[in-house]
């Protein structure tokens, strides 16, 4: 088989508007189907699974072939999907999961925030979300605040060499220093392998900080890829090239889909 094109999407903010939890854009999804027909496609987020079944999967009407294209990673690495034939192959990294001690602590901060935040129900690590109808400014205000709190809990517990606060558009996250969307990346590229696809470049799409770990990752490891940045904010100074679209969030993703298939 000759050198074909990688296609990598965050969800939040790439394949979805900002702040809504689904695809909303017909053509954003029947573009990524197209792609799954002929060349490998990476959902990557820190969504769990449980959510991107619901909320992704469930409008993804292709054929078993197609998906066998596809690889699905969530909880920044911590879970990973993928298909053969119609039958999935789910493996979870379990070591790296929170302490019970910690994740019932952590609800104890949320009490606080609760008319601002719900927790969002995940294997692999803690996740504080916006709540359905609250304005975006009084979320962030709240999320620096909780941020603190949580940082303070992993101090306190003396934890914060393995552990670790993380931020998004969406929520505040407490995970595993190791689950990031770059080691994510690196399951991509041995799943890769495993299946004998000689990838020729990565497309990488995202829209905040912590997507550019994905092109750090593939910068790391020799490859060839581009970057697509679809987030409004200025991606600032990065070691590789990084792409802008003139539209935003999940319309960047199909300009740039429409213009470059």
């Amino acid at each position: 088989m000759g050198f074909m094109n990688a296609w990598v999407f965050d969800i939040d903010g790439v394949l979805t508007p900002l702040r809504i939890e689904s695809i909303e854009n017909n053509s954003v999804l029947q573009q990524i189907l197209t792609i799954m027909h002929k060349e490998p496609v990476a959902l990557i987020t820190g969504r769990g699974l449980a959510w991107v079944r619901k909320n992704i999967l469930s409008k993804f009407t292709v054929d078993d072939k197609a998906f066998n294209n596809l690889f699905i990673s969530t909880e920044f690495g911590g879970e990973v999907l993928s298909f053969e034939e119609g039958v999935e192959n789910y493996i979870i990294d379990e070591k790296l999961k929170l302490s019970t001690n910690i994740l019932n602590k952590a609800d104890g901060i949320l009490t606080n925030y609760s008319n601002l935040l719900v927790r969002e129900p995940k294997l692999m690590l803690y996740t504080a979300k916006i709540k359905k109808g609250v304005p975006y400014k009084k979320f962030q205000k709240a999320k620096k605040e909780i941020l603190s709190d949580f940082e303070n809990l992993i101090i306190n517990a003396g934890l914060q060499s393995s552990f670790t606060v993380h931020e998004d558009n969406l929520a505040v996250n407490i995970k595993n220093k190791k689950l990031d969307k770059g080691s994510a990346i690196n399951k991509f590229l041995k799943w890769l392998n495993a299946e004998n696809i000689n990838i020729g470049n990565f497309i990488v799409f995202g829209d905040n900080e912590s997507d550019f770990e994905m092109g750090k990752e593939l910068s790391i490891q020799g490859k060839n890829f581009t970057f697509v940045y679809v987030g409004e904010t200025d991606p600032g100074e990065r070691d590789f090239k990084v792409v802008r679209t003139n539209k935003h969030y999940d319309e960047g993703t199909l300009e740039y889909l429409r213009g470059n298939q």
